[in-house]
C-alpha cells in the first residue's frame, strides 16, 4: 500500500495548486516502489509532511488568493490589494 495517495482531503480547490500536490504525490508513489532507491528512505517522512503542509501553508495561501481575488491562471485579482483584508497567521491552528 502507498504511504500516501491522493484523496478529496488534500484537495484546496486551486486548480494549479492541486495538479502540483497531485503530482507529488504521484512521484512519491514511484519513488517508493523503487525500493533501491536511495531517495526511498524519505518516503514515510514526506507522506507524513505533506498533508500537514498542503493542510496549512498551502491551505492559507489559497485562502489568501481566494480572498484577494486573484486568479492563478491570468494573474489577475478582483480586489485590488488596498481592498482586501488583512493576512493575519499562517492559516494553521499552530499560529495567530
Amino acid at each position: 500500500m502507498a504511504a500516501l495517495t491522493w484523496s478529496d482531503g488534500l484537495a484546496l480547490q486551486q486548480p494549479r495548486m492541486d495538479r502540483t500536490h497531485r503530482e507529488f504525490v504521484d512521484l512519491l508513489a514511484a519513488v517508493e516502489a523503487r525500493r533501491d532507491a536511495p531517495a526511498a528512505a524519505l518516503v514515510p517522512a514526506l507522506a507524513e509532511w505533506f498533508p500537514i503542509h498542503a493542510g496549512s501553508m498551502d491551505a492559507g495561501l489559497a485562502q489568501a488568493m481566494q480572498d484577494c481575488g486573484f486568479d492563478p491562471e491570468t494573474g489577475e485579482m478582483d480586489k485590488p490589494s488596498a481592498e482586501a483584508e488583512p493576512a493575519t497567521g499562517c492559516g494553521s491552528t499552530h499560529c495567530g
